[in-house]
């Protein structure tokens, strides 16, 4: 009776399992949520690097008059001109460095010339129609591919750095949880033990009072054991105030109203077989780590803009042709069949170089890339020993508390032993009742230890496991 009633949990407790609290931190914490949403904008960023290389489409129109007035040599004369243009341009960059754009354009007119000495007036109406072909080729610089997709290149690094970003928020707000779920879970069974206690003390109270009474125990007896309750009760109190306080802790990491009380139902599982083999364990975590992850594209990132900042440094060389075929005549169809002939062609072939005579701003560049290539390197080197360290600190910690968690497992069996054997010999009157309370808080003290090296068991497992990237 006394264990069931040590062991009941609030009648409209909400029931969570360590999965479920896992699960609910993974969606709900605001740093998964952020981090989310920068992956969002990683992918608009990638999205928008790729347009430089969809086709485009131009479509222009424009309708215009004009009057005017000159000399010629039957006399001066006036003109009055209108009409409208279109035109229609189809472009298209490719990540060879290569630009092609066709073009057709049309213009109409109506001029009317008037000659003032004769008094006479006469118009001119007239179609002109355009098919033109350009195409530029970038060379020196446009020659490499990776130069031309440079801008895709860091769009999807950044990307995939926020795609590990958004799982490393994910599995620091799991590993979160996953401390408190376990910290409460503690705080739970601590507070078991300190109702137990309560409850044996007020038992024994019990039981020496009436020896008091009936003149069998000296009163000082019932002073000890009276001490001996009232430190029980105050353990309890301490007990359920970390209780509360870690349900609030575990509550906020879920994301749930502070207060909400919580009834855990996965219980603390047995501590499993440790890795045999340390190094194996150090280069998983090599490999997994998400932060190493993270520096070795930072890495790759200035390496990659290392080169292409060097090779910023050749001169721009563009090469460029076109070719075009005119129509010209008083209505559209015969200004398109003259097109059609091809009799008005035109073509043209050249080139053009750009060369900064001193190029400062690409020498420039290419010395802070190399700073920066520098940096990240060291970050790396740093960040790598860090975590090293950390992982070896856990395996010592893991080997640490599974012995301190045997040892103290042992301790609790010895102290229960302890106990039975001085509640019968005080039975027998061979015993001491502070001997009895003594074996008590040996008791305690043993089932305390245990359930805390059984705790520091839990967190170090969750900590190498997100050192690891495995949550």
């Amino acid at each position: 009776m006394i264990l069931a009633l040590a062991l009941s949990s609030p009648a409209h407790a909400l029931d969570l399992t360590y999965d479920e609290a896992l699960a609910r931190a993974s969606e709900r914490a605001s740093g998964v949520q952020v981090a989310r949403s920068e992956h969002a904008a990683a992918l608009g960023a990638l999205l928008a690097a790729r347009a430089p290389f969809e086709p485009t489409l131009s479509l222009g129109g424009s309708w215009f008059s004009s009057t005017d007035e000159g000399q010629a040599q039957f006399g001066a004369y006036t003109s009055e001109t209108t009409g409208f243009s279109a035109q229609s341009t189809l472009s298209q960059a490719f990540a060879t460095g290569t630009a092609l754009s066709l073009e057709f354009s049309a213009d109409q007119s109506d001029s009317t010339f008037t000659l003032e000495e004769f008094d006479a007036e006469f118009g001119q109406p007239a179609w002109g129609n355009k098919l033109a072909i350009g195409l530029s080729q970038s060379l020196l610089q446009g020659d490499r591919l990776a130069w031309n997709l440079r801008g895709i290149h860091a769009a999807e690094s950044a990307v995939t750095a926020a795609e590990l970003g958004t799982e490393m928020a994910r599995q620091d707000a799991v590993a979160a949880a996953a401390r408190a779920y376990w910290a409460l879970s503690a705080a739970e069974r601590l507070r078991d033990i300190a109702r137990l206690s309560r409850a044996a003390s007020e038992e024994q109270a019990r039981i020496t009072r009436a020896l008091v009474e009936a003149g069998k125990l000296a009163s000082v007896e019932g002073t000890r054991i009276a001490a001996a309750l009232a430190q029980a009760q105050r353990s309890l109190l301490e007990a359920e105030a970390s209780v509360g306080a870690a349900s609030d802790t575990l509550a906020s990491t879920l994301g749930l109203p502070l207060g909400t009380e919580l009834a855990l139902t996965t219980p603390a599982a047995p501590p499993p077989e440790l890795p045999r083999d340390d190094e194996a364990v150090l280069r998983s975590v090599s490999e997994g780590n998400l932060a190493l992850r993270l520096s070795r594209i930072a890495v790759e990132d200035r390496e990659r803009e290392l080169r292409d900042a060097r090779h910023a440094l050749l001169p721009q060389l563009d090469a460029n042709a076109g070719a075009s075929l005119r129509g010209y005549d008083s209505s559209f169809g015969a200004s398109m069949d003259e097109l059609g002939q091809g009799r008005l062609p035109q073509w043209s072939v050249g080139a053009e170089l750009t060369l900064p005579l001193l190029n400062r701003a690409d020498r420039g560049a290419v010395a802070q890339s190399e700073a920066a290539l520098l940096r990240a390197k060291v970050d790396l080197a740093a960040r790598e020993a860090e975590v090293e360290a950390g992982a070896r600190a856990q395996l010592r910690t893991l080997a640490g508390a599974r012995q301190s968690l045997e040892l103290a497992q042992l301790n609790e069996r010895l102290a229960e032993e302890t106990l039975s054997a001085e509640r019968a010999r005080l039975g027998e009157g061979r015993s001491l009742q502070r001997d009895l309370i003594t074996a008590q808080a040996e008791l305690d003290r043993a089932r305390a230890e245990a359930e805390r090296a059984r705790t520091d068991w839990l967190l170090a497992l969750i900590e190498l496991e997100r050192l690891r990237g495995q949550l």
